[in-house]
């Protein structure tokens, strides 16, 4: 397997703007690839549009507890070469609050960093998700897209323990309740318009990102989809990865 090395034949440049949707792994990509970047010398931001866990790591600015925003992360990126951003701190949740897509926009223009890495989805922490009509939360300057689906509901039932928003997933898949989920399951899933990228700036590329590729069995969904893909104009790229195992490859 290859290494998180291989990270560069994906990202020879860090684009200006990544966005993570999807579900199964989302802020653990993230992370991985801004630390990918930051060792590169790169300065990167890290943020979201909806919620997110704070790292165990590094820095945080927050902009309500900030008279001058955007200088005090340009100051924290003079120390730190990856710097976590929010509106605030939620302690009932314990979760950071996302960014107005305005305010991610304005980010971007000032040119304060090199890559804006952001989370716009929320998925209560289940390995797969379809939005709902006002979800994902994507800023136009997105350059690259990364839905992000978890291997490890691959074969289970179609519930909402597995699956957030079950009953949608099963519109946009056609998997029907209770039933297993299937490979095909998640091409549909990222090929219908109202699912994985939804709302995804027509401007940006597009990037399947499957994760926990490390588990027992993944080598056989990945054949599996292997197989089945079709690479149409426009169609997203497909990549296995495992943040735990630190490697990344083309499907």
């Amino acid at each position: 397997m290859q290494d998180s090395s291989s990270l560069n034949n994906i990202f020879p440049v860090p684009p200006t703007m990544i966005t993570l949707i999807g579900a199964g792994g989302k802020t653990s990509i993230m992370y991985w690839l801004a630390q990918h970047f930051s060792k590169a010398g790169k300065r990167i931001i890290v943020t979201t549009t909806t919620k997110m866990f704070p790292p165990k790591n590094g820095t945080t600015v927050l902009q309500k507890h900030s008279p001058d925003f955007f200088t005090e992360i340009n100051n924290a990126l003079t120390s730190y070469p990856l710097v976590t951003v929010a509106e605030s701190f939620n302690p009932d949740c314990k979760k950071l609050i996302g960014l107005s897509k305005q305010t991610i926009s304005k980010l971007c223009q000032a040119g304060i960093a090199d890559c804006i890495l952001v989370e716009a989805d929320g998925a209560a922490r289940k390995p797969l998700k379809a939005p709902n009509t006002r979800e994902p939360v994507i800023p136009a300057e997105t350059n690259i897209c990364i839905g992000v689906m978890g291997l490890d509901a691959v074969f289970s039932p179609l519930t909402e323990e597995n699956v957030h928003r079950s009953v949608l997933f099963s519109k946009c898949t056609e998997c029907m309740p209770e039933t297993q989920i299937l490979p095909e399951h998640l091409i549909a899933l990222a090929d219908h318009p109202n699912g994985l990228f939804q709302f995804c700036p027509s401007t940006a590329s597009r990037y399947v990102f499957l994760n926990k590729a490390d588990l027992t069995g993944a080598k056989h969904i990945i054949n599996d989809l292997r197989s089945q893909l079709r690479n149409a104009n426009g169609a997203p790229s497909w990549y296995s990865c495992s943040v735990l195992a630190n490697h990344i490859n083309p499907i």
